[in-house]
């Protein structure tokens, strides 16, 4: 299962390690998804927008599920219980 959204880095404190802050439109709907789905512990940032193409090449990964983290998508508590249980689009 891949999570896809998109937000923009923001200031932070600083770390020891290779992290960046991100802001979100909506961070505890977020959070849910990727506390409660079917998530690993990794996360990776492309610099850009390529929510869209992400989605469409995971089309073409056979057994690849995704779970869409936009406003449009999680404002649905449906579609949020649909994201953390399988896919939502």
């Amino acid at each position: 299962m891949l999570a896809v959204g998109e937000g923009h880095t923001v200031e932070g404190p600083p770390t020891l390690n290779n992290y960046t802050w991100m802001e979100v439109d909506d961070w505890p709907a977020w959070e849910r998804v990727l506390m409660e789905g079917p998530f690993i512990h990794h996360a990776a940032i492309v610099y850009g927008h390529y929510a869209d193409a992400v989605l469409e090449a995971v089309r073409f990964a056979s057994g690849l599920g995704t779970a869409r983290l936009s406003p449009r998508h999680l404002d649905s508590p449906s579609c949020v219980e649909a994201a953390i249980d399988r896919h939502c689009r």
